[in-house]
């Protein structure tokens, strides 16, 4: 299996399109390459992978060592072919006679990755990547519920204080396996992150969401993180939906991992054009650092989630009382509703109202579940 390590640079230089062409060219002359060999033209086969990966397989006539050799002199080449003037680079594993070959396959070559080897043999480094197996497991899930559609919106209802019901639900990805097995964000965002997959996730994500609330009258959020602002599948599908909404200002586009952020005019753009649609916007995590501070003031947030485990602290450490009650009055007076984020008690909760917090967010009131359609009006459960 081999592995082009530098794709995102080829892309740059030779065009998102023209690639395929391009290494299709280059995978047929390996083909043509191989086949000259003596005695290879009916026992070696040659297949493409995923999106740009190649992969040749072997008849059991073949050993081991010999099908390493020619997997080694086919990266050689594959690894001094330049396409406008940037070099390919591949990465490959070598799998023979296992079971599930494409699955080691995969486990070699991350471990290759992780220790810029550029040649992995499986059956040498077994005893060493047993830690990576689940892993790989969480790669295949994920890739699975691309393919069948098993991405699924979970909801977290959140409390309007002053009102006494639900006013806005938070959307929540979810995925699940062929066994109907959900798995959490912190089990399979790490992975999709780590492989390139985030973004294929988080654009069935969003347009889930909005398709499902594209006619409704129910408020919902929808979690973006710093990726997903310069991913332009996603803002086509955010802008296009907002456009053909029948509700728009009922979408709340909620910014996480605010951290990373570094053009702040970029930010500011995107949320404004959210504004000209009628949109919302929220801040997630307010107080976890300084930089939340230059997020709020520089763009115009509706909501502003604070910081869960600053919520968790308030009914034991008066700087944390203090800290909430001050930013909730700073947003009384901005006109941006707070979100108190945490609330798992009665006490919490009690607290936050006497602080006149709007919204109330948390297992007292409510734990994400997939949407039911009576719920639109639902109340405190």
């Amino acid at each position: 299996m081999y592995n082009l390590t530098n794709d995102k640079m080829v892309k740059l230089f030779v065009g998102r399109k023209e690639i395929f062409d391009e290494l299709k060219k280059v995978y047929a002359y390996v083909c043509k390459r191989l086949k000259r060999r003596a005695g290879s033209a009916n026992s070696i086969h040659i297949y493409s992978y995923e999106a740009l990966s190649l992969l040749i397989a072997a008849d059991s006539g073949i050993d081991t060592d010999e099908f390493e050799n020619i997997a080694k002199q086919t990266l050689d080449y594959l690894n001094n072919v330049t396409l406008s003037d940037v070099r390919l680079i591949f990465q490959c594993a070598v799998v023979g006679n296992e079971k599930e070959p494409l699955h080691k396959a995969e486990t070699a070559l991350q471990f290759g990755a992780e220790r810029n080897i550029s040649l992995v043999r499986y059956d040498r480094i077994s005893d060493s990547i047993l830690d990576t197996t689940e892993e790989i497991h969480i790669l295949q899930v994920i890739r699975d519920a691309l393919a069948e559609e098993r991405i699924i919106p979970y909801f977290q209802g959140i409390y309007n204080n002053s009102e006494k019901r639900f006013g806005l639900y938070e959307s929540l990805m979810r995925i699940a396996d062929k066994d109907g097995r959900i798995y959490y964000p912190d089990k399979f965002l790490p992975v999709a992150k780590k492989y390139n997959l985030y973004e294929m996730l988080s654009v069935v994500m969003v347009k889930k969401v909005m398709e499902m609330f594209a006619d409704s009258d129910v408020r919902v959020s929808i979690n973006l993180n710093v990726r997903d602002l310069y991913d332009r599948e996603i803002i086509k599908v955010i802008f296009d939906y907002l456009d053909k909404a029948a509700h728009p200002e009922n979408f709340v586009f909620e910014l996480v991992e605010t951290e990373a952020v570094t053009d702040y005019c970029y930010l500011k753009q995107f949320a404004d054009k959210i504004h000209e649609k009628n949109a919302k916007i929220a801040i997630d995590d307010f107080g976890s650092g300084f930089s939340n501070l230059m997020h709020i003031l520089r763009i115009d947030a509706d909501f502003l989630k604070i910081d869960g485990e600053i919520i968790r602290m308030i009914c034991d450490d008066e700087k944390s009382m203090q800290f909430v009650g001050i930013l909730s009055s700073w947003c009384s007076n901005q006109d941006t509703q707070v979100i108190a984020e945490y609330v798992e008690n009665s006490e919490i909760q009690k607290n936050i109202e006497n602080m006149g917090i709007t919204y109330s967010q948390g297992y007292l009131f409510s734990k994400p579940q997939p949407w039911h359609n009576e719920r639109g009006s639902a109340q405190k459960v």
